[in-house]
């Protein structure tokens, strides 16, 4: 019998993707229900049936006030938190319930009184962030890191209204969460009660089926006879749910507070399935095509051709006629993909020009675990959403993996306009080719390392590169949507 001719053809990457880490924060979780779109209005009474089967958590579970004169060693005050999800969104009741006339800070500080805090970190990526001005973060708002909306009397702010954006040159405003759609919220006060607190709608884009993102909620109580002794600052005690440091402050200052909240419930996301892939430690890997090291024999795999399309053909191919593997391992903000395919006959790579006619890989990564009600009716594969802002598909062929075949065109400058490759002068992704030609067998295999969009090493975290920025910044006005009068991001309707 004549030994058949096996071929061979494999890729190893690693591709960028907001990809969790194995703890975050203080390791805390709760799960969050769902809410269809439209169920809810943001009036402050939170008395809609969905409320009642809300998350809780305790907001002054952690509690610091055994400093303050006369000392406050227990909680004064009585406190409500229900947590509720819709897609891009989470929604957030909190009361408090005081057994004194409220006190809301001296003329111009706010935050020498009664206060809320919710830090809301979208990426479930930043617990190692640490805001030493302790304003909360307000530049990585909506959805860039942990951020903290402060809340009193008069509304929702970043920083009390301290945080500065320059819209252009001489045009310097505060920025508000509320102007910029990013949060809806109702603050009510009862005096004669003593309750006060707000129900709020906060655009968070990654929000989606079973997604994570970081959350913790403090405040502090505070009274007039205090601040009567105390220079006009009342507050006579912090708390928050979660707590590493410094109850209450921590939400506006440590980001290693943070405890995660879980979307569940709500519509499933694409065709339903899921595959539990596992975790790999950083450096662990080595992409050279071999997948050799021990990690891979407990990647989780998945089957390249369970849908199969050839029966149109001439002549038909109505069964799969190759055989493929695939294997899937994952480190922070890091996929690894091991995916090889066996063919029984001589590779065709399609006519000079025209890779799309040949053998191909096509790999699509979602990021945003929301974008499965896209549709790229180009058939171009979203280049335009990589790295992580959507549904995007890797094209793989002899020569390398490519954006569209490199037919995504970019202009870096007027009359400059380039093909949209992943190796793009090396700063982004390096492709290395290795052909090999062994006992008859041919293969081929990439070997692909990110730079900028994939994470090689834990000690050289982004986060850490990057500078602190400064309370006054320049922002892109058209993205922030600072005008009272813009487009809403919360889908949501009063």
């Amino acid at each position: 019998m004549d030994r058949i001719r096996l071929l061979f053809l494999c890729v190893l990457m690693l591709i960028a993707a907001p990809i969790l880490a194995q703890q975050y924060g203080t390791g805390t979780k709760v799960n969050v229900p769902y809410v269809a779109p439209g169920t809810l209005k943001m009036d402050g009474n939170a008395d809609e049936a969905a409320w009642a089967t809300a998350a809780s958590v305790n907001m002054t579970a952690n509690w610091d006030g055994a400093w303050s004169n006369p000392p406050h060693p227990t909680a004064d005050v009585i406190t409500q938190t229900k947590l509720l999800w819709t897609r891009d969104t989470l929604y957030v009741y909190a009361k408090i319930q005081d057994y004194e006339k409220f006190y809301w800070g001296k003329a111009g500080e706010p935050w020498g009184g009664e206060q809320i805090l919710i830090g809301i970190d979208g990426t479930h990526e930043g617990d190692n962030q640490m805001d030493e001005s302790w304003s909360g973060w307000p530049w990585n708002a909506p959805g860039k890191g942990p951020t903290t909306y402060k809340l009193w009397k008069n509304g929702v702010t970043f920083n009390w209204g301290g945080y500065k954006v320059v819209r252009r040159p001489g045009d310097t405003i505060s920025l508000s969460p509320t102007d910029t759609g990013w949060v809806k919220a109702k603050i009510f006060v009862d005096s004669v009660g003593f309750k006060w607190g707000a129900e709020m709608a906060i655009y968070v884009p990654q929000i989606g089926t079973n997604g994570k993102i970081g959350f913790n909620i403090g405040g502090a109580s505070a009274s007039k006879a205090y601040a009567d002794s105390n220079g006009g600052d009342g507050a006579h005690a912090y708390f928050s749910w979660q707590s590493s440091m410094y109850p209450g402050g921590d939400v506006m200052h440590t980001g290693p507070s943070f405890g995660s909240l879980v979307m569940t419930g709500g519509p499933a996301y694409g065709a339903g399935a899921s595959v539990d892939v596992p975790y790999v430690a950083a450096g662990t890997l080595k992409l050279d095509g071999n997948a050799d090291e021990a990690a891979w024999v407990s990647a989780a795999s998945v089957n390249m051709t369970a849908n199969w399309d050839g029966a149109w053909s001439k002549p038909p191919h109505p069964t799969a006629d190759v055989i493929t593997q695939t294997k899937l391992l994952w480190t922070r903000d890091t996929l690894y993909v091991y995916a090889k395919i066996q063919d029984y006959e001589k590779f065709y790579w399609g006519k000079p020009g025209e890779p799309w006619g040949g053998e191909q890989i096509l790999i699509g990564v979602d990021g945003t675990h929301d974008g499965d009600n896209q549709m790229d009716e180009s058939w171009s594969g979203w280049p335009w959403n990589a790295p992580g802002k959507g549904p995007t598909t890797y094209k793989l062929w002899k020569n390398g993996v490519t954006f569209n075949w490199g037919g995504y065109k970019v202009v870096r400058r007027p009359g400059d306009t380039i093909s949209h490759l992943l190796i793009l002068d090396g700063s982004r992704v390096r492709s290395l080719l290795i052909p090999s030609d062994s006992n008859g067998e041919r293969s081929w295999r990439s070997t692909y390392l990110r730079r900028g969009w994939v994470q090689l090493s834990d000690s050289t975290s982004e986060v850490r590169r990057r500078a602190r920025p400064t309370l006054t910044q320049t922002v892109e006005t058209e993205r922030m949507r600072i005008s009272p009068g813009s487009r809403r991001c919360i889908r949501e309707e009063t």
